[in-house]
């Protein structure tokens, strides 16, 4: 079973493109291979990205951050191979019950907190921005991964993992 916290890592653009279930599924059978992987490898660098404008001849499957969103390239190695990995910085929405709500439920009817008379008394959990904003993963994103070395052997032991 796919862990919540594997989901949360994943940027908007690949829950987008990929649905839940397929990630659980993909994940379990990847899971042990990526540990293995993580376990070995070194960050070498990170730096702010700028994305260039998404490649309308890229196979279908890759995917492209959110226009506008702050970027993040980081530069794996691993024995000797070097990979670089895009994050997306995001921020979730506010619990249901927090100051920064838009809004909130009592019973079925919904309050915009401007129509209520005390929203403070429903919205009492303080969560800022910045408890709320993280860096997420956009991948497989098509510069990075298109020739990515790290990914074409992940890619290749799972293959011959499934052919045994």
């Amino acid at each position: 079973m796919i862990p919540h916290f594997f989901l949360h890592t994943l940027g908007r653009p690949v829950l987008r493109e990929y649905s839940e279930h397929m990630l659980r599924v993909g994940w379990s059978e990847i899971r042990p291979r990526v540990g293995a992987f993580i376990d070995r490898a070194e960050v070498v660098e990170v730096n702010d990205y700028r994305a260039p404008r998404p490649d309308p001849l890229a196979p279908p499957g890759f995917v492209w951050p959110d226009d506008g969103t702050p970027l993040m390239r980081l530069r794996l190695r691993l024995d000797g191979e070097e990979e670089d990995f895009l994050f997306q910085q995001e921020i979730d929405a506010p619990p249901t019950n927090a100051r920064q709500s838009r809004g909130f439920w009592i019973g079925d009817r919904y309050f915009i907190r401007t129509e209520h008379p005390s929203p403070d008394t429903y919205l009492d959990v303080d969560s800022p921005e910045a408890e709320r904003t993280h860096w997420r993963l956009v991948f497989p994103y098509h510069p990075f991964q298109r020739q990515g070395p790290l990914t074409a052997r992940l890619q290749q032991e799972l293959n011959t993992e499934k052919q045994e």
